[in-house]
């Protein structure tokens, strides 16, 4: 699948995209629509290609505030598909990602796509995750920064997601 570099420059505020990470962009897209028929990652219904495509963007979109600092670490509960965390992780190597999905088949989809595009900043954790799994992080227990989707409640989720994140984290 093919995503133009100047709409990912503008989503991102990255002037210059390499052509290698254009590849790595590409390839998780293509792989996305591949496996959906089997493994429900993204809507099924409408066009699935403009839908990876908005999902890619909104997710890259968050580049603009997350600084370019060294070692941060981000939880991403409910991983499905790898939005937002691999396409963020595909622009910053230096923040280690945790992917936690509890549904089988897509923590396999996961494993699978994060060695394909040898994203070495990214660990699956094939689990339901609930605020006693402070395990997940291997130094502190707490993370920079969380992402939750779909998982449960919404404020339900954001109670417990909190005591995840590090005093200040996002």
């Amino acid at each position: 699948m093919k995503l133009s570099p100047g709409l990912i420059s503008e989503a991102t505020g990255i002037e210059r995209i390499s052509s290698d990470t254009m590849t790595c962009v590409e390839r998780y897209c293509t792989s996305i629509l591949n496996a959906n028929h089997r493994i429900n990652l993204i809507s099924r219904r409408g066009d699935q290609p403009i839908e990876v495509t908005r999902q890619f963007l909104i997710s890259v979109a968050a580049l603009s505030v997350i600084p370019d600092g060294h070692h941060q670490w981000w939880l991403d509960i409910g991983s499905g598909g790898g939005f937002p965390a691999i396409p963020i992780a595909i622009f910053r190597p230096n923040i280690h990602f945790v992917l936690a999905e509890s549904v089988a088949k897509k923590a396999y989809f996961l494993e699978r796509t994060v060695e394909e595009l040898g994203l070495h900043n990214i660990s699956v954790v094939h689990r339901r995750v609930s605020p006693e799994h402070h395990e997940l992080h291997p130094e502190s227990g707490k993370f920079n920064w969380l992402s939750i989707k779909a998982v449960t409640d919404w404020d339900e989720s954001l109670r417990w997601g909190c005591s995840f994140l590090n005093p200040g984290g996002f």
